[in-house]
Order: C-alpha cells, then structure tokens, then sequence
C-alpha cells in the first residue's frame, strides 16, 4: 500500500452519508492529497502546507488515537492546540498520549482553571492548586473561566472564584479564557472591573448569538483580546454572530477573532464532517471552512488557516 492508499484508507466519507466530500465544500483531493487536478473543481482547497492551530480544546477527554488523523492530511505540517485542563479532578493527568512518530507534527500547550459549572467540594484549595501550577509548569492561560445559568444555586461562588482567576492571570501576566452561559453583560462588567487595566488579553469561549451586542463592546474596551469561534457558527440560528464575523472581517478587524473545536463538545460543526469518529484537527478544518464559504462568501481558506494560526501565537505567546 502506498502513502496516498493509506491515507485514503485512514480517513474516507462514511458510505450511508451521501455527502461525498470528507468536509462539507472542501475538496478531498486537496485534502488528503495536497493537489486538485480538475480546473473547474469549485470546493475549498488548501493551497500550500500550513501550520493549523486549535485555539480551545481538551485533550484529556480524547481518545489516545485522535492525534493520528494528521498522517492523512498532505498538507497540514503540524497541528498546534491550546488544551484546556477545566476540572480541578484532571490537573494531575498528563497530555494526550502521542505517538513518537508524531510529536514533530502535534504540539500542545496548556491552560488551567476553574469551570463554573465544576467548582468541586473546596474551590478555594482548588485555588490554591491552581496559583502553585501557575508557578510549577508550563502553562499559556488561565481558565476557562466565568459563569453558567447551569450552576445558577451557586452564582455568588461562582462569582468569587471568577473574580480570584482574573487576579490571578493580572498577577501572572497570563491570558484570560473565560466561558459564559447566559450572564454575558454581568461577566462584562466583572471584567472592567477586576482587570488590571484594558490592555488585558481575553479570550472570549464559545462564542454565540446571544451574546453578539456585549461581544462588540468587550473588543473595543479590551482591544488586545479576541473572540473564540467553534461550532456554534455553523448552525443556521446564529445569525447575528455570523453577521458580527463578516462585519470584523470587513472593518479590517479580522484580528480580532480566531477559531476553536472545545473538542470532544464540536456541536454543530460535527454534523459537516462525513466521518464518525471526527477529532480537533478535522474540527478546525471544518469550522474555518464554513466560515470561509457560507459566512466570508470568498475561497481564502488557505489564508484564514495560517491568520488564525499567527493570531493565536501571538495572542498565548506560543514559542
């Protein structure tokens, strides 16, 4: 068997799906080969070998194999992912598990905190965890972090441990990763007030329509921050986020947002991918293709991949 038989092999459309590409409106054959012979093929292709970059997911939730689906793809030259460890229960687990032949084409960097919605029995210990991780490993941002109507018996603690992660990342010069379900201007507003001062860097989870008018004041008063793009866009009822993504790209903001999976959790971009068993690398792929096609209306998938990849690692100072 040769390379592009074993590629093929690794990753085809599933054969009860009748959408034949792997990706919805991405060719396969760039895909999995790095050429597209037909002239008039009009699909998404990736025109060059790139970096592509996951800006928000958890490795530790994956299966062991999810980093292999980059040995199909010709021109991915390395996978680069921001894995958030959100579960104090997890801290004391290690990466994903790499296989040697891959770990020059995955790199991975982490980011702690504590989720709303899982503040454990001691969230103040967990705390104290979390300040002597900052100061004993490696590690890009703090969070996720925020608040969620999902754990509304608790929002007052919910509130407080929030307000100690942003003091903690003013105190550390670390970027902030918040989450937010439902609460968006009150979280907002925490923000302005417990920052350092605006030149603070946020990165503003999961994003969704419901949030749209506070997401336009947050970029302007916090202008080194960005909002994180997942799945949620690809859904047709997000109308008014899919709008605030063409209005930054046409202002020349395009800077201003970059995009993530929250693998295992896709949501809505795993119904575009033709495979059963997707993972954060075709995630992206995805996410960013609709963007590209069905929001952007334009074909710079290429060059959208390699933005979000320099955007990221300038916003975590990846090295």
């Amino acid at each position: 068997m040769n390379k592009k038989e074993k590629r093929s092999d690794q990753i085809t459309p599933d054969n009860n799906v009748t959408q034949e590409a792997i990706i919805k409106d991405v060719c396969d054959d760039s895909l999995l080969n790095g050429t597209c012979k037909d002239v008039n093929c009009q699909l998404l292709h990736l025109t060059e070998s790139i970096h592509l970059t996951d800006g928000h997911f958890h490795d530790r939730l994956l299966n062991e194999t999810w980093s292999c689906t980059i040995e199909s793809l010709e021109n991915i030259e390395q996978f680069i992912g921001v894995t958030n460890v959100h579960k104090s229960s997890m801290w004391d687990d290690t990466f994903s598990i790499i296989p040697e032949s891959l770990k020059s084409k995955v790199r991975l960097y982490e980011a702690y905190g504590i989720h709303p919605r899982y503040l454990g029995v001691n969230p103040w210990n967990d705390l104290l965890r979390l300040r002597h991780l900052v100061q004993t490993r490696p590690m890009v941002g703090i969070g996720e972090c925020g608040l969620d109507i999902l754990n509304n018996e608790h929002l007052s603690l919910q509130t407080e441990i929030f307000i100690s992660q942003i003091k903690l990342a003013n105190e550390f010069h670390l970027p902030l990763i918040i989450h937010c379900r439902q609460f968006d201007q009150q979280l907002f507003d925490m923000l302005k007030n417990n920052a350092l001062d605006s030149s603070m860097k946020i990165q503003w989870h999961c994003c969704n329509s419901k949030g749209a008018l506070v997401y336009r004041e947050f970029l302007n008063y916090f202008p080194s921050s960005v909002l994180s793009i997942g799945g949620m866009c690809c859904h047709s009822g997000e109308k008014p986020l899919q709008r605030l993504i063409q209005e930054l790209d046409e202002t020349e903001n395009q800077q201003r947002f970059v995009f993530e999976t929250d693998s295992p959790y896709l949501k809505s971009s795993s119904l575009l991918i033709n495979k059963k068993e997707n993972c954060p690398i075709l995630g992206i792929l995805t996410i960013s293709a609709y963007v590209t096609k069905s929001i952007l209306q334009n074909d710079q998938w290429t060059n959208l991949l390699k933005r979000n990849t320099n955007v990221l690692q300038e916003f975590f100072n990846l090295k």
